[in-house]
């Protein structure tokens, strides 16, 4: 029995002297270490520039009613071309939209309605570089643009 106590007692002591010096590194798994890295930057959207509403309807307009003689790229065709240069000679937006209104097109002349024949006159316009896009051509701003460059 004494040997038992002895035994029991150098268990004892063992134990007491593991648990004291820390024992055994536990088995969990280790967590990442936290880093403090700036987060990438984030990027604005590229936007692509829209067409303003008179310039869009205008467009669409053109390649309906003016293209088969103008040409897809105001370039011209069976009837002349469209350019800065062409157009500049009218003087104002008012005398070009006049013309435009009063003869074209060619095929049925007058035959759209007058927000049609601004919305004509607007896009080429901006089409070669005579109208800012940001700008409108109506009853009230045809007089006051200027084609001469």
């Amino acid at each position: 029995m004494k040997k038992a106590l002895i035994s029991l007692t150098l268990a004892l002591v063992l134990v007491v002297a593991v648990a004291a010096c820390g024992g055994p590194a536990p088995t969990a798994t280790p967590r990442p270490i936290a880093t403090t890295q700036p987060a990438a930057a984030v990027q604005p959207p590229t936007l692509v520039p829209q067409m303003p509403q008179q310039q869009t309807s205008g467009k669409a307009l053109y390649g309906e009613h003016c293209s088969p003689c103008h040409g897809a790229a105001l370039t011209g065709g069976t009837g002349p071309a469209l350019s800065a240069a062409g157009l500049s000679k009218y003087g104002t937006a008012q005398k070009l939209f006049d013309k435009v209104s009063k003869t074209m097109p060619k095929s049925n002349p007058a035959s759209l309605a007058t927000q049609q024949y601004y919305d004509l006159v607007d896009y080429l316009l901006v089409a070669q570089g005579l109208l800012k896009p940001d700008q409108t051509v109506n009853a009230d701003t045809l007089a006051t643009i200027s084609l001469t460059q």
